[in-house]
């Protein structure tokens, strides 16, 4: 289950003049699962102005296909 599992997200400032402030991802491949016969899957997070912040999670078979 997705949800028992702990991670890392790695940030970076975005560059200037961008919509946001920050924004990263978790280390490709490294958080395996089992949900939806996904075997790992990648987050994605960013910060933007304005108090808004976006996420996305992807997950991929061990062929890396989505």
């Amino acid at each position: 289950d997705i949800a028992e599992h702990l991670t890392t997200l790695y940030l970076k400032h975005c560059e200037r003049g961008n919509r946001c402030l920050y924004e990263g991802s978790t280390p490709p491949g490294v958080f395996r699962n089992s949900w939806n016969g996904a075997m790992y899957c990648n987050s994605e997070l960013a910060m933007e102005k304005y108090n808004e912040i976006h996420t996305c999670d992807r997950g991929y078979d061990d062929n890396r296909n989505q």
